[in-house]
């Protein structure tokens, strides 16, 4: 697991300032067009639940981003140096 690449820090991830604030990790979006959930019918109860984006978190825990952070852009230039450290 890398543990200074954090997705806080991330230009794909987006939260409201008040979960910014807090730091509840949930409420963190991953806006990669991978993480895109499309919206899906069910036959049962004839619900259209609408697409999503999923949380930073199970993108982290999936080969998408992964543990090494795959994906990760910095969101601030002062985070530029961490992106050439780290090879992306």
């Amino acid at each position: 697991m890398n543990k200074e690449l954090l997705c806080k820090d991330c230009k794909y991830s987006s939260a409201d300032w008040l979960s910014r604030l807090l730091g509840t990790a949930y409420n963190f979006k991953c806006t990669v067009k991978e993480s895109w959930e499309a919206e899906e019918f069910s036959p049962v109860t004839g619900v259209t639940r609408p697409g999503f984006f999923q949380n930073c978190g199970v993108m982290r825990a999936t080969r998408i981003c992964g543990p090494s952070a795959l994906l990760w852009e910095p969101a601030k230039d002062k985070n530029l140096f961490l992106r050439i450290k780290h090879g992306r």
